[in-house]
């Protein structure tokens, strides 16, 4: 787009857009091989956006935040004669509408935006002075170790210490979910389904059992056979019904499961009588 729009050179931009295609088949060959094109689907649910302007905010840190608005109100003089000077900041700032574009069409993940931050730093670092950047990067980094909230707790643990505490905290849980005794049963674990993966791996009790090959249903992977109890990362709606009228009670993980079910599968685990496994957990 940017050579057929901004340079008006067809022949570069064919060529670049061929390359591309090119790169990104070779680096989801592998993918392809094994699940073919299902993989490549739309979510039937979308992230709602006070959630994506939470987890920015979270993810980015409330400062930089703050900063980086006022930065860009500033700045904003400077962008037409930049992007009269410099083809690469049209590049850079052609790059973040795209990105930005796509994700306002399916707003599934705030993590889908991390291809446009390189760009958005480029394009920031065209617009405004050295040391604005560098007071915006300190941030940024500050945002890792002290995290700048609202009341009543302003100041907190950054996010590097918060994610470390959460993962001791899940793993934990999970262990504790291991031990619990729940006979006939298959847990939707979600974002815990890793940390299954690797503790119940390492049982003798258990046994690996084959990964049916489609995308759109997750058979448990772990099963323990003393128990009879399975782990599946998220399942659709005939799956768990097919599980129930075999006798199996079904369990979920808390809400990320149950929103990663919604958002993949279209459906409420409450709705199919599935229990909240964390309500067991003291």
């Amino acid at each position: 787009l940017y050579h057929l729009f901004a340079e008006n050179k067809i022949k570069k931009g064919i060529f670049f857009l061929i390359a591309a295609a090119l790169t990104v088949i070779t680096l989801f060959l592998p993918l392809i091989m094994q699940n073919g094109l299902d993989f490549i689907t739309f979510y039937p649910s979308l992230v709602k956006w006070n959630m994506v302007i939470m987890n920015l905010t979270y993810l980015i840190g409330l400062l930089a935040l703050a900063f980086l608005v006022v930065l860009m109100i500033i700045s904003s003089k400077n962008i037409n004669n930049v992007l009269k000077k410099d083809k690469n900041t049209i590049f850079a700032l052609s790059t973040i509408i795209l990105i930005c574009s796509f994700f306002l069409i399916c707003p599934y993940e705030v993590e889908y935006l991390l291809p446009a931050i390189p760009f958005a730093l480029f394009f920031i670092s065209k617009i405004s002075n050295r040391r604005l950047i560098t007071i915006l990067c300190v941030l940024l980094i500050l945002n890792s170790f002290v995290s700048i909230s609202t009341p009543p707790n302003i100041i907190e643990k950054g996010v590097i210490f918060d994610e470390t505490h959460l993962n001791i905290e899940k793993t934990k849980t999970t262990q504790k979910i291991i031990d619990m005794p729940l006979n006939d049963s298959i847990i939707i674990s979600g974002e815990y389904y890793p940390i299954f993966r690797y503790l119940i791996a390492s049982s003798d009790k258990s046994q690996i059992l084959p990964v049916e090959n489609n995308t759109k249903k997750n058979i448990p992977s772990y099963w323990d056979t003393e128990s009879n109890r399975g782990y599946v990362y998220m399942a659709d709606a005939d799956e768990i019904i097919k599980w129930q009228n075999k006798g199996y009670k079904i369990y979920y993980m808390g809400r990320s499961a149950c929103s990663t079910t919604e958002l993949n599968y279209g459906y409420d685990l409450n709705a199919l009588n599935c229990s909240n496994i964390f309500e067991s957990v003291k």
